[in-house]
């Protein structure tokens, strides 16, 4: 095991100054600017994301992001961070970030980022921040985290096994995501737009299914139907 310190095995750059990317220069589409708001468990959120001209972000390409970098928000919730995959590379450490870039072959970035995600790690960052209202870290602040590290044959067994757990737990909760999607949609058209299938596997409702006024609902429902309390 080598004890040692996140700036020791990398490169840490803050993300450019408000002067130097405004508002205005955000477009529609484009190159993806990566915020503070952007930043979920290890991993990036595209809803909300912002995007600047390929122009604009050859102006700023010192902050670049790469796959197996690392990004913190240096304010607000600093204990998390994204891990940049192949997916996310070539976006642009946006103001208010911080680009962690292992320089260290010795360390494997994907066991690095799944060290870093450790409550205890988190723990560290937190009470070193700075700030009363809000807490805020900086290069020197993460460059200081204290790090342990096994040799790079376990860091590779470590982290492919974990990534393989998230991965699986990312597949579930698609799974479960599709499947609340479909029952939704179940529920809409039985319960909704009363389409069940009639007696001859047809929508009830569009194939001419007789419906009733309902006085407790205000509205009508498949005629057979009632109103009455679950007990």
């Amino acid at each position: 095991m080598i004890k040692t310190t996140l700036g020791q095995v990398a490169d840490i750059i803050t993300g450019p100054f408000g002067s130097s990317l405004h508002q205005y220069e955000y477009v529609s589409f484009g190159i993806p600017v990566i915020m503070p708001q952007d930043i979920g468990n290890r991993n990036l959120s595209y809803e909300k994301i912002a995007y600047i001209t390929q122009e604009k972000a050859n102006e700023l390409s010192r902050y670049l992001v790469d796959t197996n970098d690392i990004v913190y928000a240096r304010r607000g919730d600093i204990e998390k961070h994204a891990f940049i995959t192949d997916n996310d590379k070539d976006a642009i450490c946006g103001t208010g970030c911080l680009r962690v870039r292992i320089m260290d072959k010795n360390v494997n970035p994907l066991f690095l980022s799944f060290y870093l995600n450790k409550p205890e790690t988190k723990k560290w960052i937190s009470l070193h921040a700075v700030g009363s209202s809000m807490p805020n870290i900086n290069s020197e602040i993460l460059s200081k985290v204290p790090i342990v590290l096994p040799d790079k044959r376990e860091q590779d067994s470590i982290a492919s096994f974990l990534d393989n757990i998230d991965n699986k737990i990312s597949n579930n909760n698609d799974i479960c995501s599709d499947l609340e999607s479909m029952a939704k949609l179940l529920y809409d058209y039985w319960f909704v737009q009363f389409d069940f299938p009639d007696e001859n596997g047809k929508p009830y409702k569009s194939s001419g299914g007789k419906m009733v006024w309902n006085e407790e609902l205000k509205r009508e429902i498949p005629d057979g139907w009632e109103v009455n309390s679950l007990s």
